[in-house]
C-alpha cells in the first residue's frame, strides 16, 4: 500500500472532512483558528488536555468583560492613496504598541492579532475593538503635501465611542520619530495614569535619530513584503545611522537567520558567511542590551545553523527570547519549530499554541501545526486546517497530501495553487500525483530539482528524496540522504514524513532514523 493509500484508509476511518470549496474564506479561517486555539486538546495523544486559555479543566466561560487598560492599536489609514508612505500605516501602529508593551500596566494587544481582525472587521473602530475584546482603541489617519506629512490620531473608548484623547501633527516626512513617542505617552497616560520615571523611559523607541527610526520602519515594511534583501539594506541604513540602534542590529542577525533557514542565497554569500554576518549583528545588540528578546531569539535561529548536528544553543535561545518577552509571537513560532525538529512535539505544540493566542490565524503557525499533525498520521486534523488556502501555502505539500488523502482532489490542487502564488515556483510533481499519473524524470523540471546543488540536508530530506520516491526510485531517494553531510534533527524531522513510509522499514532508511534522531525525541 503506498503512503498516500494508506492516510487516505485511516483518514476514512478519521472520518476525514467534507470537501467545503463553496463556503466563504472567512469561515475558512475561522475553522482552523478554532482548531488552532484548541490543538492541544485535539492532541490529546500528545499533551496534556487543557482548557483554550491554558489553564486546566473543568473549563469556564472566557471573560467578556474587557480589562480596564486593554488597548489596541489600529493601522492607520491613509487619507489618499499614497503607496510611496505605504510603510507608515501598519509601521507607526507596531512601534507604537511596541512602547505601550514596555508599560507593565497596559494590556496592549499583539500587532498581529490586530491586523488580522481590522482586516475582516467592519471598519468602524469600535466593531474592531469590541472584536479584540479591549476598552480602548488607537486610531487614527494620515495624508502627505509635499515633503510634509499630517498625522491625526484619537484615543476612543469603545464601549461608547468618546475620544478620550486627540492630537494632530504636521512634521516632515522623515522626522516622526517624536510623534510617535508623543502618541504613547500620551495614550498610556490618559489609560494609566501618571507614569513613572521608568515607564516613561520604556516607551522610547531605541534610537533618537529620525533617519535611523524611518529606516527601521521601511525594513519592516519589506519584511511583511518577504524582500528579504531589501529588509537587509534598511536595516543597515539604520545602523549606519545610529551604531546603537539594539533593535535594528537584532533584525538583521533574524534576517540572516530567516536566509539560512530558508536556504536562500544573498549576494552569492556562501552560507558560512550568513552566519558570521548574522552571529556578529546578534552579539553586537546582546553586548549592548542583554535583554533583547529579539537578539535572543535570533541568535536560536542561527544557532541551527551553526550546529545543525544538534542544534547546540537553540532552545536555550529560544527559551530565554520568550522570558523576557512573552508577546513576542515570532519568537514563540521559531521556539515550537525547534523543539519540533528535537522531537519534542508537546512542547511544540504548547508553543504554537502560545503564538496563535497571541496572533490568531498566522498562517505561518498554523502550517507547521498542520505538518507536525500530518507527520503524525492525523488527517483529519490537518485537513481542518488546510481548508484556508492561505495556510495551505506554507506548508510545502503537507496540506495538498493530506487533502488528496480524503479523496478531494480540487481542494488538493487549489492547495497547490496556492503554493504556487505565495512562492513563486511551480509544484508538477504534486499536480501529477494528484491526477493519479507518473512524473517524467527526463522533464527539465524533475532534471533541475534532481541535480539541483544548493539543497541543503533537511531540504533533500523534505523535497528531493521524496521527488526520487515519486519517480519509483526508493534506492536513489536512500542514496541522496547517505551522501548528505551534514544531517541531524532537521533531516530527521521530515524523515518522519509519511512520503518516506514506502522504505521506512529498510535497512538503510533504519540506519538514517537512528543517525539523525535527537536523543530527546519523543518518538522512537
Amino acid at each position: 500500500m503506498s503512503a498516500t493509500a494508506g492516510m487516505e484508509a485511516r483518514a476514512h476511518e478519521g472520518g476525514g472532512a467534507p470537501a467545503d470549496r463553496g463556503a466563504p474564506r472567512r469561515r475558512g479561517r475561522a475553522r482552523a483558528l478554532a482548531l488552532a486555539a484548541l490543538l492541544v486538546v485535539a492532541s490529546a495523544r500528545l499533551v496534556t488536555a487543557q482548557c483554550p486559555d491554558g489553564t486546566p479543566p473543568p473549563c469556564g466561560p472566557r471573560a467578556a468583560t474587557p480589562g480596564p487598560n486593554s488597548v489596541a492599536v489600529l493601522a492607520l489609514r491613509s487619507v489618499t492613496p499614497d503607496t510611496a508612505l505605504a510603510y507608515l500605516s501598519e509601521g507607526l501602529a507596531s512601534e507604537i504598541t511596541t512602547s505601550l508593551s514596555a508599560v507593565a500596566r497596559l494590556e496592549v494587544r499583539s500587532p498581529g492579532v490586530v491586523r488580522s481582525v481590522q482586516r475582516s472587521a467592519d471598519a468602524d473602530p469600535r466593531a474592531v475593538g469590541r472584536r479584540l475584546n479591549v476598552r480602548y482603541v488607537v486610531e487614527g489617519d494620515y495624508q502627505r503635501g509635499g515633503d510634509r506629512i499630517r498625522i491625526a490620531v484619537r484615543l476612543v473608548t469603545v464601549a461608547t465611542g468618546t475620544q478620550r484623547w486627540g492630537n494632530a501633527w504636521t512634521r516632515s516626512t522623515t522626522d516622526l520619530l517624536s510623534v510617535q513617542e508623543e502618541i504613547a505617552r500620551e495614550v498610556a497616560s490618559n489609560i494609566a495614569g501618571q507614569l513613572l520615571p521608568a515607564e516613561r523611559a520604556a516607551l522610547r523607541s531605541g534610537t533618537s535619530n529620525p533617519g535611523a527610526w524611518d529606516r527601521f520602519l521601511r525594513g519592516d515594511y519589506a519584511l511583511r513584503q518577504r524582500d528579504l534583501a531589501e529588509a537587509l539594506t534598511r536595516y543597515g541604513d539604520a545602523v549606519a545611522l545610529d551604531p546603537s540602534f539594539v533593535r535594528a542590529h537584532a533584525r538583521i542577525a533574524y534576517v540572516y537567520g530567516l536566509l539560512l533557514d530558508r536556504d536562500q542565497e544573498m549576494n552569492g554569500l556562501p552560507a558560512e558567511s550568513l552566519l558570521a554576518r548574522g552571529m556578529r549583528a546578534a552579539d553586537q545588540a546582546l553586548a549592548m542590551d542583554a535583554r533583547s528578546s529579539d537578539a535572543w531569539m535570533a541568535r536560536a535561529m542561527l544557532a541551527e545553523a551553526r550546529d545543525p548536528l544538534t542544534l547546540a544553543g537553540s532552545r536555550e535561545g529560544f527559551a530565554r527570547a520568550v522570558a523576557l518577552d512573552p508577546r513576542n509571537e515570532e519568537a514563540w513560532h521559531q521556539y515550537g519549530s525547534a523543539l519540533a525538529y528535537l522531537g519534542q512535539d508537546s512542547a511544540a505544540f504548547a508553543a504554537w499554541k502560545r503564538a496563535l493566542e497571541l496572533d490568531p490565524g498566522r498562517p505561518q503557525t498554523l502550517g507547521e501545526v498542520a505538518r507536525l499533525h500530518f507527520f503524525h498520521r492525523h488527517v483529519p486534523e490537518t485537513v481542518a486546517i488546510c481548508r484556508d488556502s492561505v495556510v495551505a501555502a506554507y506548508t510545502s505539500g503537507e496540506c495538498p497530501l493530506a487533502l488528496l488523502a480524503t479523496g478531494d482532489t480540487a481542494s488538493a490542487l487549489a492547495a497547490v495553487d496556492a503554493m504556487d502564488r505565495t512562492h513563486g515556483h511551480l509544484h508538477p510533481d504534486l499536480r501529477v500525483r494528484i491526477a493519479g499519473g507518473a512524473i517524467d524524470p527526463s522533464g527539465p523540471w524533475a532534471r533541475q530539482r534532481l541535480q539541483d546543488p544548493q539543497h541543503s540536508c533537511s531540504q533533500i530530506a523534505h523535497d528531493r528524496g521524496p521527488l526520487w520516491l515519486s519517480l519509483g526510485q526508493p534506492d536513489s531517494a536512500v542514496a541522496v540522504l547517505e551522501r548528505c553531510d551534514p544531517r541531524g534533527p532537521k533531516v530527521w524531522f521530515f524523515l518522519r514524513s509519511p512520503v518516506w513510509d514506502p522504505v521506512r522499514a529498510t535497512p538503510r532508511f533504519q540506519r538514517l532514523w537512528n543517525q539523525t534522531r535527537p536523543p530527546e525525541a519523543e518518538v522512537r
